[in-house]
Order: C-alpha cells, then structure tokens, then sequence
C-alpha cells in the first residue's frame, strides 16, 4: 500500500500537471532537475518526509511530492503531529490545500496518440526490467571481505557442530537485506546481491556460526551497513572507482 499510495501521488502530478505551477516548484523544487539513480541523502534532514526506505524524498522533488502525497494519503496518521516542528509539514499542508481545490476538477488527459504503444503490444514484464536494471557492486577481489567474515564467524573445527555460515545468511537474508537498505538507503537489488556474495563466500571458507544467533546478526548487518555507506559515497569497494564512475 505504501507504494500504491506512491504511485498515486505520480498519477496526480501528471494528471493534473501540478509540477508545471509556481507554487509547486517553490514547494518541491524544479521538476526539470536531472533524475538520478543514485542520490545522496542526508538522514537527518527533516524537510522531507519518511515513507519509503531509503530517504526516498530525497531523490528529486518529483518522487518529494510523490512521497509527500503518499504519506497525506495514508488512512488514520495524523501528519501534523507527526511532522510538527519539521519543514516537510508545509509540503503536507501543500499537498493537503492542492488536493481540496482540484477535488471537483476534471483532469484534461489528452488521446492516446498512434505513437503509444498500446497494452496489448507490451511484452516486456516486470521481472526482465528488473534483471536488465540490476546493479552489482564492482568487486575485484573476491577475498577482500575474508578476514571480517573469519572475524564475525569461525572456522569449521572451532564449531564443529554449529550451523554453516552460509546456510545462517540463507535463513535471515531478507531481514539482512532490509536492515541494510533501510539504514543505508542504498537499492535492494544492490544490497541482495552483496549479501549473496557474503553467503557465497562464507560457504567456500567453510564458516560456522560461533556465537549466538541474534548478536552475530547484528554484527553482520552492521557490517554490511558500513560497506554499503562506504559504496554509496565512494562507489567503490576497495579504493578503486567502478567504471561507470572512472
């Protein structure tokens, strides 16, 4: 609901081309602002809102409005509490004044033109966006991590009958993999693959678990965060810049 809700708040800017009105881009800022993948947010601001993880507001003033709609729009939350004292309350309040006077408003959509490409014709599913859109941290050596990992797990004769590194990362690795993005703000799809190549890697050190469930998944997602937060502002792993970057 939390990216329906998202979604929404598009379809109204768009609908109603909200973003090409003065007062929505003193608000939000200019819709024109290029639009990119990769952001850096500062967690402590308190002119956006928090919705989608990520510090998702923060990524242009089209997903700022889309995310402030959203959090207006939800069922129940009192936003003026919530966000009492913070700058993104004026851009609740905003949403809130906009969405009453264009209430009874009939948006102008134009036809469909012969260059859309209707539905039908649309083969390209959602699984193959995705896939095609991944990205992968550039990881040159792929034992740059094992020394952390002998340090946050053991050697197989030290546990002999504790449980595989491997299969433990399995277990929790989506609970990982949301921690992680949701502290860093970094993309799931980053952050899974990161911590597949842990899993892998644990597994062909032949790692064991040492020590108790819950505080060694708590050192791990530590661990992680700090080499996502590392990637994320350095987009580099191990001092080198990857090569969309170079």
């Amino acid at each position: 609901m939390r990216y329906l809700r998202h979604e929404a708040g598009h379809a109204f800017n768009y609908a109603y081309r909200l973003y090409d009105r003065p007062d929505w881009r003193k608000m939000f800022g200019p819709y024109s602002r290029p639009y990119r993948e990769r952001y850096r947010a500062d967690p402590f601001s308190r002119d956006f809102v928090r919705h989608i993880l990520g510090w998702y507001a923060q990524k242009h003033p089209d997903e700022d409005f889309a995310e402030t709609f959203a959090v207006w729009l939800t069922p129940g939350l009192d936003w003026q509490r919530m966000y009492e004292g913070w700058g993104a309350l004026a851009k609740l309040e905003y949403v809130d004044r906009v969405m009453k006077e264009i209430a009874h408003e009939v948006p102008e959509v134009p036809e469909p033109s012969d260059d859309d490409l209707p539905v039908a014709a649309m083969h390209y599913t959602l699984a193959e966006h995705y896939k095609e859109n991944d990205e992968s941290i550039p990881i040159r050596d792929e034992r740059i991590f094992d020394g952390d990992l002998k340090t946050i797990f053991v050697a197989a004769e030290q546990a002999p009958g504790a449980a595989a590194a491997g299969e433990f990362i399995a277990r929790h690795r989506r609970e990982i993999v949301t921690r992680i993005s949701y502290w860093t703000g970094e993309n799931a799809a980053v952050v899974r693959q990161f911590v597949d190549f842990l899993a892998s890697r644990v597994t062909h050190l032949e790692l064991k678990l040492g020590g108790l469930e819950a505080s060694t998944l708590i050192e791990l997602t530590a661990f992680g965060t700090a080499v996502i937060m590392n990637y994320r502002h350095t987009n580099a792993i191990d001092g080198t810049e990857s090569a969309d970057e170079s």
